[in-house]
């Protein structure tokens, strides 16, 4: 389940000092990757990198268009971004896909953490239903609803510029 964060508006804008501190932090990232190492040294590198982040910013791109967005915890599991779905869907019991950008495929018994898959700080994910389900469906002959959010969910939509 998807943990309640109440974020300052200031959260997703950089100061000058962080602009600052993060083209530093890319110069010398350059520099590091221009650089042999060994695995032992890119391994402690890479747990840096995990460590970096506390949240992640998690949006799931549905098939009629809408975004549902939530904040969790960088080292939260996938199961929880699957509950946190499935709670925002009308017809919760169907199962469904998660796509990553990169086209990985996120499984629900998946046992990582949202840090250990490249999902931090943020990551769009693509929402597909189980297309074996839904033609099963479709073949005895019930529809499928058009909404797949919740009702209340849908009047609390609010539209981005």
């Amino acid at each position: 389940m998807a943990s309640q964060f109440d974020l300052p508006p200031d959260f997703f804008n950089l100061t000058t000092e962080e602009a600052k501190r993060e083209q530093k932090l890319r110069s010398e990232a350059v520099e590091r990757l221009s650089m042999l190492r060994t695995k032992a040294m890119r391994e402690k590198e890479e747990q840096r990198e995990m460590r970096k982040y506390t949240y992640t910013l998690l949006r799931v791109r549905l098939p009629d268009g809408c975004l549902l967005q939530g904040t969790f915890y960088a080292r939260e599991r996938v199961a929880a971004l699957y509950s946190f779905v499935r709670e925002a869907l009308q017809n919760d019991w169907l199962p469904f896909e998660l796509l990553a950008s990169c086209g990985q495929k996120l499984s629900e018994d998946e046992n990582l953490a949202f840090n250990e898959c490249g999902l931090v700080p943020s990551a769009l994910l693509t929402f597909s239903w189980d297309m074996a389900v839904l033609e099963d469906i479709k073949a005895a002959g019930a529809k499928p609803d058009s909404s797949i959010l919740k009702p209340e969910l849908l009047l609390a939509i609010e539209k981005l510029s």
